[in-house]
């Protein structure tokens, strides 16, 4: 019988460990790896609780600044008056974002998110105050400038009583300041004509009034008989 020539298929030299293979077995790693899963949850809880105490030890550390700086003795609401108070909008705004960044710097991104829509209703909220006392004050100054004009009018119309049209232009001016008042403000009809009649009866009384000062009782009734 013959046999062919038989090469072993290793060699003998060298040594080939046989390949590494996950164990099938699921309770390789305890219990089907539930352990972990366990674990992970109770990481993430930890997470979860500490990200939620940053987001308040942050949501307080903001408001406090901010209180400050808008209510605080050279808050902004403080010494936002008069012509101070223009653009009051816009530097409340820029002092919340500003206090936003230094302190959500300190903290991760799921605590900046967080506490970005916590203060959420905080911030708008001042926002709304900054707006509400900034259109207040325009309006007071508006509205004192008006008193200041007509008032500088009437003493105008008593120091040139003897110019002949003086008060009637005096009258025209403050027809034109309380018409441009009555546009800012809304005012129906009625109340614009009877701040024009108050505005008259104070050029007319102030006219009439120096002249009759002056003995020229022609002058001030020849004023009067006009502005009637």
């Amino acid at each position: 019988m013959r046999f062919t020539s038989y090469e072993p298929a290793v060699d003998p030299q060298v040594m080939r460990p046989p390949a590494v293979r996950a164990p099938g077995d699921v309770y390789a790693y305890g219990t089907g790896g539930e352990e972990f899963a366990k674990m992970n949850k109770v990481a993430a809880q930890r997470q979860d609780d500490l990200d939620a105490a940053d987001v308040m030890q942050a949501r307080n550390e903001m408001m406090t600044r901010l209180t400050e700086q808008l209510y605080g003795e050279n808050g902004l609401f403080t010494t936002g008056v008069g012509e101070h108070a223009k653009g009051l909008m816009q530097r409340t705004t820029a002092a919340i974002n500003e206090t936003f960044a230094d302190v959500g710097k300190k903290y991760n991104a799921r605590v900046q998110f967080a506490l970005k829509g916590n203060l959420n209703e905080n911030m708008a909220n001042f926002q709304r105050i900054a707006a509400s006392k900034e259109m207040a004050e325009q309006k007071a100054l508006a509205k004192e400038s008006l008193a200041a004009n007509l008032s500088g009018n009437v003493q105008q119309a008593a120091l040139t009583w003897q110019v002949n049209g003086a008060p009637t232009m005096y009258v025209k001016s403050g027809e034109r300041l309380l018409l441009a008042q009555a546009q800012r403000e809304g005012w129906s009809g009625e109340m614009l004509a009877s701040e024009r009649q108050k505005m008259v009866t104070d050029v007319a009384a102030a006219a009439a009034g120096a002249a009759i000062e002056n003995e020229d009782y022609e002058r001030a009734d020849e004023i009067l008989f006009w502005m009637r």
